[in-house]
């Protein structure tokens, strides 16, 4: 069931066409990036390849700190 169904907007003409027309708002929200004779599968392994590369690199910061969470100990202010 689509998202229309889901919310029971079948009657809405005006929000039905915007949904029609939603595989082509992509375009309109990528224009700013130069992809000039790159067929748009070769454009869309470019996003997924920088977004793993984000992935990765955030995972790594999260481990780097997790380590640092259980093996460093926590510097006390009162000498208990």
């Amino acid at each position: 069931m689509d998202t229309i169904g889901r919310s029971m907007l079948h009657g809405n003409a005006w929000l039905q066409s915007l949904y029609e027309m939603r595989a082509k708002w992509v375009h309109v929200f990528v224009n700013h990036v130069f992809s000039t004779g790159m067929t748009s599968s070769q454009h869309a392994e470019t996003c997924h390849s920088f977004f793993k590369r984000a992935i990765a690199h955030q995972r790594r910061e999260e481990l780097i700190a997790d380590h640092v969470d259980v093996n460093e100990k926590p510097m006390l202010k009162l000498p208990h």
